[in-house]
């Protein structure tokens, strides 16, 4: 069964965000992401991500990578669940999530999880 696992700020961040960008994650990580990201292992090949979006921390928005052969099972319910309720821990009210431009992964499974299109393409998961 997966778990989801939390990574400690500093050399265990840092090595998460080498491993995403191993996996050709679309976008380079950012420095700050690394230090003040909230990053969990879920299972051996799945890393998630939260960064808060507002000055009050109710808003964050999560980042998920996979190598290129877990491409399309690891957004099960499961994780969708997990990370709400690791983000509720952190205080979270909102969760938001981009799609990368040329992939639309994240179009093809948050409907199904209960998130919403917003106004400016970004998915949004508001917890209750």
């Amino acid at each position: 069964m997966r778990r989801f696992r939390r990574l400690h700020p500093g050399h265990e961040s840092r090595e998460a965000a080498a491993q995403v960008a191993a996996w050709k994650y679309p976008r380079a990580i950012r420095d700050d992401e690394k230090i003040w990201g909230c990053w969990y292992r879920y299972g051996p090949d799945c890393i998630t991500w939260l960064i808060y979006t507002t000055e009050d921390l109710t808003h964050a928005s999560v980042h998920v990578a996979v190598p290129e052969e877990a491409k399309g099972y690891w957004f099960s319910r499961r994780w969708a669940i997990g990370v709400e309720v690791l983000a509720e821990s952190l205080g979270v009210e909102v969760l938001e999530a981009s799609d990368c431009d040329d992939c639309h992964i994240v179009a093809r499974y948050m409907p199904r999880l209960g998130w919403t299109l917003g106004g400016d393409d970004t998915w949004l998961k508001v917890l209750d």
